[in-house]
């Protein structure tokens, strides 16, 4: 009977002791605050080592991209159109027709240009003579320069008639804008194309006076997707900054920069909308 109710008591204090260590371990311990975590473990610290190199400055503008050479051409008076040749972004030769007139709407300029051609071809003809002339000594070489000056005030007046019939691109280039159609009838100084171009392009951006007077013509600039250095950005359009005007617009009082980029891979058009980073010393 002892041996049981020792038994017993023993698994009394068992019991208890279980459900006290339970009961101490259910009590919720305060979190330390920064400072005694500081105090009781020290501050962490990041070391890094000091070392000397250069830094790169990167002054970004935002600026809108036009080509290197870029010419619009416009309606020589009110005109329908005949035909168009080229289509956007079609490579283009300088003398090469983009548009037609209709020719049934001015007959008067057809006429004009057959005169201007048949004036050019008597003047071409003219210093086809007196070449060889001048080579054996009949003429002089004021007689010759003569000739030679009709021939190109006749040349000349042939290329304006022309004009007056055809949309013709003046420059080597791409075709950046085709605004009519086949059958479009437009207004005199209507916008009919426009030729850039693209090997190269320039970028003008108007900033502040602080901004200008911390760029230079010369410093390097590249097409920045983000505030990069140079040597992060390979991949973009690189160039120099070409002008950086000496006074303000009375207007806006902002300062024009000009750009000057490489655009080989034709990545940029004009009209883009582009920020530039520009290194400087």
């Amino acid at each position: 009977m002892k041996a049981r109710i020792v038994w017993i008591a023993v698994v009394i204090v068992v019991v208890a002791g279980i459900a006290a260590l339970i009961s101490a371990r259910g009590e919720d311990t305060p979190a330390r605050s920064i400072s005694e975590i500081h105090e009781a473990d020290g501050v962490p610290v990041d070391v890094a080592t000091v070392r000397q190199g250069d830094v790169t400055v990167v002054v970004e503008v935002v600026g809108v991209v036009t080509g290197a050479r870029q010419s619009t051409l416009r309606a020589s008076g009110a005109q329908k159109i005949a035909r168009v040749n080229v289509r956007e972004g079609q490579r283009v030769r300088r003398g090469q027709t983009l548009a037609e007139y209709d020719v049934t709407v001015s007959p008067d300029r057809v006429a004009r240009l057959q005169q201007t051609r048949e004036a050019y071809e008597n003047a071409r003809r003219q210093v086809d003579r007196l070449e060889p002339l001048f080579e054996t000594g009949a003429i002089s070489e004021s007689d010759l320069d003569d000739a030679r000056t009709q021939l190109a005030i006749a040349a000349a007046n042939m290329r304006d008639s022309r004009l007056e019939l055809e949309v013709v691109s003046p420059i080597d280039g791409v075709a950046t804008l085709i605004a009519v159609r086949e059958g479009d009838s437009v207004d005199d100084g209507a916008v009919v194309a426009q030729v850039a171009s693209l090997d190269s392009v320039r970028v003008m951006a108007d900033v502040s006076g602080v901004t200008a007077s911390a760029i230079d013509p010369g410093d390097a600039v590249h097409v920045a997707g983000d505030a990069v250095a140079p040597s992060e950005t390979a991949q973009a359009p690189r160039g120099v900054i070409a002008r950086v005007s000496l006074g303000a617009d009375p207007d806006t009082r902002l300062f024009r920069v000009e750009a000057l980029l490489d655009n080989g891979d034709g990545r940029l058009m004009p009209g883009d909308v582009v920020r530039l980073g520009a290194v400087i010393d």
